[in-house]
């Protein structure tokens, strides 16, 4: 019998990454490969849209850069132990889907998800042991859509906060998220929510 993995396939006409370090210049569909791990992707380009042939397919990190600011979804993968989903370059991206991705023991440090932009998704993700501290760090933008998601903590320190606000932010809303061990779903921490 064949497993569920031999019967997957990256989208048609999309580009694999590779096992080494992966940057994306370019708009298209990419696609992370089951059987390798893809090294970290940095995505500078807009319309992109980054997927695992399989959800087990391996990424080690994602990073947003400044081309980064139109039309960006990241679904369907495993990030790796102690990966993260960050944008170092602060871009408030317009259109940033994540999506049904395990992030399996992210954040070292955390948080596992940097999260900038306009009306970002983040929805049906899986975070496997987060290091303690804030699993998801809202840094900017506006209108973040959070919902769905489960955070599976079996280590005896809990992991923490689910979501901080950084900053002062407008519009965030949050509904279906679980924890099952930790401190706080959502913490403030000092800024200020306003429309949420």
């Amino acid at each position: 019998l064949l497993s569920l993995s031999a019967l997957a396939a990256c989208p048609p006409g999309s580009i694999p990454l590779g096992a080494g370090p992966n940057t994306i210049n370019a708009s298209g569909v990419y696609c992370a490969p089951f059987g390798i791990v893809s090294g970290a992707v940095t995505i500078a380009a807009n319309d992109v849209t980054l997927v695992g042939e399989t959800p087990e397919a391996r990424v080690v990190s994602v990073d947003l850069l400044a081309g980064a600011q139109l039309n960006v979804v990241l679904k369907s993968f495993t990030v790796d132990a102690g990966g993260q989903i960050t944008n170092t370059a602060g871009v408030n991206t317009v259109g940033l889907v994540i999506e049904g991705i395990t992030f399996d023991t992210p954040g070292a440090p955390p948080p596992a998800l940097q999260l900038f932009g306009v009306n970002p998704i983040v929805r049906n993700n899986v975070f496997v042991d987060p290091a303690p501290g804030p699993v998801i760090l809202i840094n900017g933008g506006v209108g973040a859509k959070i919902y769905n998601n489960e955070v599976r903590d079996g280590a005896v320190a809990p992991a923490g906060q689910f979501v901080v606000l950084g900053v002062g932010y407008n519009g965030l809303e949050m509904y279906g998220n679980r924890m099952n061990y930790g401190n706080c779903l959502f913490n403030v921490a000092g800024a200020v929510l306003a429309n949420g």
